[in-house]
C-alpha cells in the first residue's frame, strides 16, 4: 500500500494529563477506523515506565481513551492522522 501525496493528513488533537493506570478520555474533531493516534511527552510527572498506548476508540463520539503506567502524571500532546 502507498500514499499518494498529501493523502496523509495530520493534526494536534489536544494534551492530556495521564491519571496513571487509569483511562483519560480526548474528544478529537476527526476519528476513523484507520486513524493513527502517536503521543509526545511534554512534561515528566510522577513515574512514567513505557509509553501511552490506545485503549480505545469511539468512532461515534469521536473520543480517544488512552492509558499509561500505574504512576505515570505526566503531560503528552496527542496527535490524529488520518
Amino acid at each position: 500500500m502507498s500514499l499518494a501525496v498529501g493523502e496523509l493528513k495530520r493534526y494536534i488533537a489536544g494534551r492530556i494529563t495521564a491519571n496513571g493506570a487509569t483511562t483519560v478520555s480526548l474528544k478529537v474533531k476527526t476519528l476513523e477506523a484507520k486513524s493513527i493516534v502517536l503521543y509526545s511527552l511534554v512534561t515528566v510527572g510522577g513515574t512514567p515506565a513505557g509509553a501511552p498506548y490506545t485503549f480505545s476508540k469511539n468512532l461515534t463520539t469521536k473520543t480517544i481513551g488512552v492509558r499509561t503506567a500505574v504512576g505515570d502524571t505526566s503531560v503528552y500532546d496527542v496527535v490524529v492522522f488520518q
